[in-house]
């Protein structure tokens, strides 16, 4: 018979091994369906987000407000619209995921 140390160390071993597999297997999500029709504003939307994550929240506010002034000045030539009207876009949407 092994002694009783090492038989508490292999039965605490086992039992931390199967919760962990336990909370494993219950942490796996579905991830639902994405309509092809969405994917654009899925993506802005992921990419957004994502530029809040790496700089944080005041940072994003400050810079979707400096994107969001540059859309609105370049767009007010017709040719610069093509450019600073999706620019103003992204500066608004990072101004509500920094505030929000």
């Amino acid at each position: 018979m092994p002694p009783l140390g090492q038989m508490c160390v292999y039965f605490f071993s086992k039992f931390i091994f199967l919760q962990i597999q336990f909370k494993e297997n219950k942490m796996t999500e579905t991830k639902k369906e994405i309509p092809w029709y969405a994917w654009p504003f899925v993506a802005l939307w992921k990419l957004v987000a994502g530029i809040v994550a790496l700089t944080g929240r005041l940072v994003a506010v400050i810079l979707g407000f400096a994107l969001l002034i540059a859309g609105i000045l370049i767009s007010l030539t017709v040719v610069g619209a093509i450019v600073g009207i999706p620019l103003a876009i992204i500066g608004f949407l990072l101004v509500l995921r920094g505030l929000f």
